[in-house]
C-alpha cells in the first residue's frame, strides 16, 4: 500500500490529512514536535496505530532536521535505528540550512516514501522580532529541510501547504485573487508570516529545480470546521459565540473547510497535472460583517454593532499594545496590531470549481453553513478543551 509522511501531522489540518489517508488504506508516518491534544489523531511516541484499513505511526522530532526526517521514515530494523540516532546526534535543528551537507544521502534502510505532505508550520501574526525569528526558522528552514530530504530520498513528491495570503490579499474590495495572481507584496507588507510564506514559495519553486524534486504547494484561506484542537483557526468563531469581538472589522475574509481542504491536498499528491503548480483552496468569499450576520443566524448570538473605518481600529490596537506593555512588561500576541491591519484588509479568492484545483483536481466545496455548523458543534462537545486552553492550560 502507498506510504506517506506527514509533518505537523497532529495540528488541525494535519490531522484531517492523516484520517482520510488511513481510511484509504495508506501508510502513515507522522513527524511532530508533539503528541497534540485528545483530539488528535491517536498514535503514540513510539508506537503505531490503526484506523479504517491503514495505519498510522507517529515520530517525535523537528521538521529543521534533515536527520529528524530521514529517521522517520528509518526501516524498523536494529541497524537502521543506530544510524538515524547517530545522525540525530551529528545534526542539531538550530541550523538546518546550514548543515544538512553533513547528512548522508537515504539509503536502502529507509522505507520506500511514496510522498511527503509538509503541513508543519508556525502561525504568528505579529512583528515581534522574537516571535518572526522563531516563526523563520520553522517555516522557511523547516520547508527547505523537507525539500532536501525529499532529494535524498528519491521519487518522492511533495504537497506543501502555503497560505492564500500570498496572492489573495488586498485594498481593494472588489479584487478577486486566482492561481495565477501575482504575490501581494504590497498588501502583506507589514505582515510577517505572509511575507515569510512568498519567500518559501520562492524558494522552492528554485529548489524544486535544483534537485529534481516533484513539488505541489496548496493555498488554503482560514480553515475552518471541526477538529480544531489548538483553536489554531477557529478562535474568531468561538471569540464571537463568547461576545468577545468589540467591533466588526471593515475588512473581507474567504474559508474553505478543513475537509475539503484534506481531501485537495491528497488528490494533489497523485494527480500529474499538479507538479509544480500552485491551488488556491477556497470555498467563501464575504465581508467580515455578512460572515458575522451567518454566526449571528446559526448561533442566537448577535453581531458587533458598532463598525470603525481601519485607520481607527489600527490606531487603537496600537495605543493599547503600547499600554499593555507599559503596564504589565510584556505583550499581548492577541491585541498585537497586525491584527488589526488583517481585518481592515480584503482576502478573496476563486471558490471551488471556479479555480485550478476544480479544473485539475475535480475539487468541490461544501456549503459554508455546513461548515460554521459542524464547527460550532465541535467546540460545544468539546467545551473542556476550548476553556482550558482559552486560559493558556496545555491541552
Amino acid at each position: 500500500m502507498p506510504t506517506y509522511l506527514v509533518t505537523g501531522g497532529t495540528g488541525f489540518l494535519g490531522t484531517h490529512v492523516v484520517q482520510q489517508l488511513v481510511q484509504a488504506g495508506h501508510q502513515v508516518h507522522v513527524l511532530a514536535r508533539s503528541r497534540g491534544s485528545s483530539a488528535g489523531p491517536a498514535s503514540s511516541e513510539a508506537g503505531s496505530g490503526s484506523a479504517g484499513s491503514g495505519t498510522v505511526t507517529f515520530h517525535k522530532g523537528s521538521v529543521t532536521s534533515v536527520a529528524d526526517i530521514l529517521a522517520a521514515v528509518q526501516k524498523p530494523s536494529p541497524a537502521a535505528q543506530n544510524a538515524a540516532g547517530a545522525l540525530a546526534q551529528a545534526q542539531t535543528s538550530d541550523n538546518a540550512a546550514a548543515s544538512t551537507s553533513e547528512v548522508s544521502p537515504a539509503s536502502s534502510e529507509h522505507i520506500q516514501l511514496d510522498g511527503i505532505f509538509h503541513l508543519a508550520g508556525v502561525v504568528t501574526h505579529s512583528n515581534n522580532p522574537a516571535l518572526v525569528a522563531d516563526m523563520f526558522k520553522t517555516n522557511v528552514d523547516g520547508t527547505v529541510a523537507v525539500i532536501d530530504a525529499a532529494a535524498r530520498l528519491g521519487n518522492c513528491r511533495v504537497v506543501l501547504a502555503s497560505t492564500s495570503g500570498v496572492v489573495a490579499c488586498s485594498f481593494d474590495s472588489t479584487q478577486v485573487a486566482n492561481d495565477d495572481s501575482p504575490y501581494c507584496t504590497d498588501a502583506v507588507a507589514n505582515l510577517p508570516y505572509y511575507q515569510q510564506k512568498i519567500a518559501v514559495e520562492q524558494q522552492v519553486q528554485q529548489l524544486a529545480r535544483e534537485r529534481n524534486v516533484e513539488v505541489v504547494m496548496m493555498r488554503p484561506t482560514l480553515v475552518l470546521g471541526p477538529g480544531d484542537a489548538r483553536l489554531s483557526s477557529v478562535r474568531t468563531v468561538r471569540d464571537f459565540v463568547k461576545r468577545n469581538i468589540p467591533f466588526t472589522p471593515s475588512g473581507g475574509l474567504s474559508a474553505v473547510d478543513v475537509r475539503d481542504a484534506a481531501t485537495a491536498f491528497i488528490s494533489a499528491m497523485t494527480s500529474p497535472a499538479a507538479v509544480g503548480n500552485t491551488y488556491l483552496l477556497n470555498g467563501y468569499n464575504s465581508s467580515v460583517r455578512d460572515f458575522f450576520q451567518l454566526l449571528q443566524t446559526e448561533t442566537g448570538v448577535h453581531a458587533p454593532r458598532l463598525s470603525v473605518p481601519g485607520w481607527m481600529a489600527i490606531a487603537g490596537a496600537v495605543v493599547l499594545d503600547g499600554l499593555v506593555r507599559l503596564f504589565t512588561g510584556r505583550r499581548d500576541p492577541s491585541i498585537d496590531p497586525a491584527y488589526a491591519r488583517m481585518g481592515t484588509l480584503f482576502w478573496y479568492a476563486s471558490i471551488g470549481a471556479e479555480s485550478r484545483a476544480g479544473r485539475d483536481l475535480g475539487w468541490k466545496t461544501r456549503d459554508i453553513r455546513e461548515t460554521v455548523r459542524d464547527t460550532l458543534q465541535w467546540l460545544r462537545d468539546n467545551e473542556e478543551l476550548v476553556s482550558r486552553l482559552e486560559r493558556g492550560e496545555a491541552a
